[in-house]
């Protein structure tokens, strides 16, 4: 987990004993960061590998930070 993550983390996130956030419906570790806002060829490529998920452009408080690669659960 990097120092950025610790601002995305929420308070009913839960971790395993290496710090890696768990997905609350599966409980796999792994994991990916949901990237917010319009992406790049770029990013769009990442993303299509599996180094993190897109979100949209809208964004609010209220949405997820994660998404899980097994069962695809957003939280």
């Amino acid at each position: 987990m990097g120092f950025f993550d610790l601002f995305k983390t929420k308070e009913h996130d839960q971790f395993d004993d290496k710090g890696n956030i768990l997905c609350p419906k599966c409980h796999s570790n792994d994991v990916i960061e949901i990237i917010y806002g319009l992406p790049s060829d770029e990013l769009v490529k990442e993303s299509r590998q599996g180094k993190f998920a897109l979100g949209g452009c809208c964004v609010d408080e209220s949405n997820p930070n994660w998404e899980c690669s097994i069962c695809h659960t957003r939280f």
